[in-house]
């Protein structure tokens, strides 16, 4: 979505609690955000991004999705059907 509306990947903030499930858990976590190539940014990075200060006036009925808001305020129209599905890997993980 964000390609479609501002023509790059805006970098995304993670939120993790701390409790003992997700540090048991985060060393294989941020393992698998490696082997996909994420790139790692600071918070201080990711909001100050130029698309966080698109002014925030809509809230979809699902909640404030924030590629649907930046399509709004941004007068893009919005294709649904090039979308792409989750990855083969993210649906097996859930199996």
């Amino acid at each position: 979505m964000d390609l479609q509306v501002l023509g790059y990947d805006a970098p995304q903030i993670m939120l993790i609690h701390d409790n003992q499930l997700n540090a048991d858990v985060i060393d294989d976590l941020l393992a698998l955000f490696e082997k996909r190539q994420y790139r790692f940014v600071s918070l201080d990075t990711a909001e100050n991004n130029p698309a966080y200060r698109i002014p925030e006036t809509f809230i979809t009925a699902y909640g404030p999705m924030w590629g649907y808001r930046w399509a709004r305020e941004l007068h893009v129209k919005v294709n649904g059907s090039l979308e792409q599905e989750p990855p083969a890997w993210v649906v097996d993980s859930t199996k």
